[in-house]
């Protein structure tokens, strides 16, 4: 229990306090989609093909004003 000499016990708090314990009861996640253990972790992972030092390198050409952007292939 809280013991600060200054704090005072108040009964509509405590029993609204206690109304919602449990509350996370009526979450239906878990029933919709459950947890699903797998051997290894499965997915694809992209694989950067720069060198060295070029990760951040910024290969799209800057634009001229009102002109259409680049695209990437």
């Amino acid at each position: 229990m809280y013991s600060n000499s200054n704090a005072i016990y108040r009964a509509e708090l405590a029993g609204y306090v206690f109304e919602t314990e449990g509350w996370e009861k009526g979450l239906i996640g878990q029933l919709v989609m459950p947890v699903q253990d797998v051997a290894l972790p499965e997915g694809q992972y992209p694989k950067f093909q720069k060198q060295q030092g070029q990760l951040l390198k910024n290969d799209v050409k800057v634009r001229a004003p009102y002109s259409g952007f680049a695209r990437g292939n």
